[in-house]
């Protein structure tokens, strides 16, 4: 039965795979994820934690939007040309803005070690399929590959990479 190669394929083409594979597997393979993890998947992880870390929650506040209401009205009406309104305006302004809510930052946990999590545990879960990308000299792509970035993001979000990142 591990004869039908042999005769099939001559003994230099079979060891001249097995060689490509193994090269493929402990070098080339390693090369591979870590310049894309590197250049493309952490960076884009980063980002798009960094964008839900900072972005502001709208909650319905009635308090502010009725204030911010009179705030236009004296504008349009023209009062705000009156001495001393204007300053007080501007003052109104900014304590409204100062109370807009903002999301608290998670600052104890390291996005870099989140997004590195997400990325390894990623490479995992595609395993062959990566070592089948890198053999084919990435003519060859995947369909895991393809969803590579949504698997990182779904990683990162899942409770093994917060717990570990929010215990160093």
């Amino acid at each position: 039965m591990f004869d039908l190669p042999f005769k099939l394929f001559p003994p230099a083409l079979l060891g001249g795979l097995a060689i490509y594979g193994a090269v493929t597997v402990l070098w080339l393979q390693p090369i591979v994820e870590s310049r894309m993890a590197e250049k493309h998947l952490i960076p884009q992880c980063r980002a798009v934690l960094h964008q839900k870390d900072t972005a502001r929650v709208q909650q319905p506040d009635p308090e502010r939007d009725a204030a911010k209401m009179l705030l236009r009205v004296f504008k349009e009406t023209g009062m705000d040309q009156l001495p001393g309104v204007s300053e007080s305006l501007e003052l109104g302004e900014k304590i409204l803005d100062a109370k807009n809510p903002k999301r608290l930052r998670r600052s104890s946990i390291v996005h870099a070690s989140i997004c590195a999590c997400a990325v390894d545990t990623s490479f995992e879960e595609v395993g062959w399929a990566m070592t089948l990308y890198v053999a084919s000299a990435r003519s060859h792509v995947p369909a895991s590959i393809r969803q590579l970035s949504h698997t990182i993001q779904s990683r990162a979000h899942s409770s093994r990479c917060t717990k570990l990142s929010a215990n160093q």
